[in-house]
């Protein structure tokens, strides 16, 4: 890179460098090596149970419309592995949806925040 030529072999090798030496490298190779767990079959769940089941993402009400996250969201101040899991999974127990296909935030700092995060993830 200091000569000003910059071939193919040359960035690759440099990237699989420093992706070898990062925790996401080590991360990466500990799943592909884990074995994958059994899949269990749901249970079909009759009259009362069915009734009783609350759902996984809650529906938040505000400015006369259903939106996925509360009017007074805002994203945790933390480190990135948070934000890929509201990214991927969202919030179970505060029954927030995964962020990565919403657009429905509260204000416009909070949906500059979506995008900045979007261009992170």
């Amino acid at each position: 890179m200091t000569a000003g030529t910059v071939t193919r072999d040359g960035l690759e090798a440099m990237i699989n460098g420093c992706l070898e030496n990062s925790a996401l490298y080590q991360l990466v190779l500990t799943l592909k090596n884990s074995p994958t767990p059994a899949i269990q079959q749901e249970e079909t769940l009759t009259g009362d149970e069915a009734g009783t089941m609350t759902p996984m993402w809650g529906s938040h009400i505000w400015g006369g419309r259903i939106h996925p996250v509360p009017q007074d969201f805002t994203f945790p101040n933390s480190c990135s592995q948070i934000a890929w899991q509201y990214w991927m999974c969202g919030d179970r127990q505060k029954r927030y949806p995964p962020l990565r296909s919403r657009d429905d935030m509260p204000s416009t700092n909070m949906r500059k925040r979506l995008s900045d995060l979007r261009y992170l993830m």
